[in-house]
């Protein structure tokens, strides 16, 4: 009988250890677990924020691109009428040949 109540002491002291193993890993994912979900949230949030930067930089390129291509048209537009001009008059093409300037 004092065998069988060891045997259950022993179990029992067994058992405890294997419950505070338990608890204590438990509390260690706890903790891991906690910080990976603040880290999640500010990865989140950076991401949202990098999101609306991306849909400002979009808006500015169309902007920019839209204005670059205004301006080529009137530089190309002036351009022309430049030549234009110098092609209608041959003496200013001589004078502009002479200078450098064409």
């Amino acid at each position: 009988m004092a065998d069988q109540k060891d045997k259950q002491i022993q179990e029992a002291k067994a058992l405890q250890s294997a419950l505070e193993q338990i608890s204590a890993r438990k509390q260690q994912l706890e903790k891991e677990t906690s910080a990976l979900q603040a880290e999640e949230a500010e990865t989140r949030e950076k991401v949202r924020q990098l999101t609306v930067r991306t849909t400002e930089i979009d808006s500015l390129i169309g902007q920019k691109s839209t204005q670059l291509a205004k301006i080529r048209m009137e530089m190309e537009h002036a351009e022309n009428e430049y030549m234009a001009c110098l092609e209608a008059q041959p003496s200013l093409v001589h004078v502009m040949k002479k200078t450098g300037g064409y």
